[in-house]
């Protein structure tokens, strides 16, 4: 999602600009209104990437802790280092580089693509290592007590 908003964002805040400018605002007529639809325009055209990015972290925390839970704090503190770096590197390398080169439509492009392409990449990978965890899974379950299981599973179902 965060991919397919960067290919059309651009397209869209500059149409959602125009009708804004061209239409709606001279329409209306009185300060506030004028406000209330600024403000809104903003919000429709600017709080989904936020919520789209934020929205990741969470859930692989809980993927990383039902993979590797013998080491939460090991898993965990990589897993916030590679995200805050490839953060911290996707932001100098736009504001360096890309931006400099293709300008802001061409960049928002460039990352939707890498963040598509990512997406497939990590998800076909995640599909090969699911029958590993489940063959895993498999195997503990035979080897645990009936206790053991019932508390892996309850730990399980509130990660």
């Amino acid at each position: 999602m965060i991919g397919l908003c960067a290919l059309v964002f651009h397209n869209v805040f500059t149409k959602a600009i125009a009708f804004a400018y061209d239409t709606a605002i001279p329409g209306i007529g009185a300060p506030l209104g004028v406000d209330l639809v600024k403000w809104s325009l903003a919000a429709a055209l600017m709080l989904p990437q936020p919520i789209l990015l934020a929205t990741p972290f969470p859930l692989m925390t809980g993927g990383v802790l039902r993979r590797f839970p013998d080491a939460p704090g090991t898993s965990l503190s990589m897993l916030y280092f590679t995200n805050s770096f490839g953060a911290a590197v996707g932001v100098l390398v736009c504001g360096f580089v890309l931006i400099a080169k293709f300008g802001l439509p061409g960049s928002l492009l460039t990352a939707g693509v890498i963040n598509i392409a990512l997406g497939l990449v990590v998800w076909l990978l995640a599909r090969g290592s699911q029958v590993a965890v489940a063959a895993t899974t498999e195997v503990s379950q035979q080897t645990s007590t009936p206790l053991e299981r019932i508390a892996s599973s309850n730990r399980l179902r509130w990660l």
